[in-house]
């Protein structure tokens, strides 16, 4: 079985070359305004999550995401949550924040939905873009810490943290894509 896995972690990183994405409209969940992606971003590096805190996986997830923001915002890169969960109302999602604490706000997504125009799958799913050309330049997992049928006591492999580490110096990423496990999103 770990085999199969691997193998599925290998054709799923095949080539993703430059897939771009467009100008997103966000609205701030618990309000009314829209933004631009590139307004609320503190650098040119962004890290998209789709959020959806009804996901075991992604709450399992949520401490490494913790972690995650408050090291890398020291870096300017900046860490949105987006809705995925079309069914939860702007109050529920608030209170899961407030008792998860993922991130500062969190956005839906509109005009275009911008999860459904990176192809996201699943809850737990992140995309590291380059704003300043739209660039996509990871997409996939946070970690390999779980699975659908494995649950590591720690992750052993950290695709995103390693995505951002070489994007941060500019060195070509060695993995682009990996395979994300959690709940599926409905569009």
């Amino acid at each position: 079985m770990k085999f199969l896995l691997a193998l599925l972690l290998i054709f799923s990183s095949s080539a993703f070359s430059g897939e771009k994405i467009s100008e997103a409209v966000l609205r701030e969940i618990g309000g009314t305004k829209k933004v631009m992606l590139k307004d609320i971003a503190k650098g040119d590096l962004v890290v998209l999550v789709a959020y959806g805190l009804e996901c075991p996986i992604l709450r399992k997830h949520t401490p490494v995401l913790r972690a995650m923001v408050e090291k890398y915002s020291k870096k300017n890169v900046s860490f949105i949550f987006i809705n995925a969960i079309k069914s939860s109302t702007d109050d529920e999602i608030l209170a899961n924040n407030k008792d998860y604490f993922v991130g500062n706000t969190v956005y839906e997504g509109k005009q275009p939905p911008l999860l459904k125009e990176l192809n996201f799958t699943v809850l737990s799913e992140v995309a590291v873009v380059k704003l300043s050309s739209n660039e996509v330049l990871y997409k996939g997992s946070i970690n390999n810490q779980m699975t659908f049928d494995v649950t590591r006591e720690k992750a052993t492999q950290h695709y995103l943290d390693d995505a951002l580490n070489s994007a941060l110096s500019n060195k070509k990423l060695s993995l682009t894509k990996t395979k994300t496990f959690g709940c599926d999103i409905t569009y």
